[in-house]
């Protein structure tokens, strides 16, 4: 009787802890896409400034 209910104890726990590790994964991976594609907007950006304020002065 034990042994069984701890296995599917395991079991679920394993089961879970894979669904949050794929959850945070996913997380991470859409906060670093979202984190490189303001730092990339943000580096034209400083190009830009860079590149056309010299002429505005």
């Amino acid at each position: 009787m034990w042994p069984n209910i701890h296995g599917h104890i395991y079991t679920y726990s394993r089961i879970n802890s894979i669904i949050f590790i794929s959850l945070i994964h996913k997380a991470k991976y859409i906060y670093h896409v979202r984190i490189h594609s303001s730092f990339t907007s943000y580096k034209t950006y400083n190009k830009y400034q860079v590149t056309y304020l010299p002429y505005f002065k």
